[in-house]
């Protein structure tokens, strides 16, 4: 059984395929990416959508008018499935306005966060990798340092969203790390971070200061 399925419209392709890689991590998931055409296309979406335990559809103008992601939302609604609407642009359509939509129209990385929070409370990772949970720590850490403090908090959150005894919330965290250097906490944190920095020349900081209190 795959845990969820992505339905999207061809012209949001990419945001849909990046959508899936980081999911992927955690997930088993079901996209298209490439099914013929035809009467076999059609059974193997249907078998996909019934096998699947959440329906995530990404919301555009594009898929507003496509026939086929019509189709697939009113079949997971036909089977109860939990759907999971992402708003990229344009409007909500008719048939989800009753369902919660996740905004992700100006901040991927934020959006992200939320998803990964709505699917803890339905559904359990398979696999929890922990590289990859290091991984959103020093991609987190690593836009803290260059200022871009909206996108290490979304970071930072997404790996809280899948490992809750990191923090309570991202603000605990921060807090947690500025404030405890010396503590076990600390360092198995900056060793999950920075042994994954091989590709740039960025050392451990004296001091983490939590994002406000720089």
């Amino acid at each position: 059984m795959h845990q969820i399925f992505i339905s999207y419209a061809r012209d949001d392709k990419s945001f849909a395929y990046q959508l899936a890689e980081k999911l992927e991590r955690f997930y088993t998931i079901w996209i298209d990416r490439g099914i013929s055409a035809g009467l076999e296309w059609e059974q193997e979406i249907d078998a996909a959508i019934r096998n699947c335990e959440i329906f995530i559809v990404v919301i555009s103008d594009a898929s507003n008018k496509s026939e086929w992601v019509a189709r697939e939302t009113l079949r997971a609604e036909q089977l109860e499935k939990y759907r999971i609407p992402l708003l990229i642009e344009g409007e909500i359509p008719l048939r989800l306005l009753n369902v919660q939509v996740l905004d992700f129209r100006e901040d991927f990385e934020g959006g992200m966060r939320d998803l990964l929070e709505a699917l803890k409370r339905q559904i359990t990772p398979e696999v929890r990798q922990e590289n990859d949970i290091a991984q959103l720590l020093g991609d987190g850490i690593r836009a803290f340092l260059n200022d871009d403090i909206p996108t290490a908090s979304s970071l930072i959150g997404q790996a809280i969203a899948l490992d809750a005894t990191l923090a309570a919330s991202t603000a605990a965290f921060w807090e947690k790390l500025r404030n405890a250097p010396n503590t076990d906490f600390a360092a198995s944190t900056m060793h999950d971070i920075f042994i994954l920095e091989k590709v740039g020349d960025i050392s451990p900081p004296a001091q983490i200061n939590a994002p406000g209190n720089a």
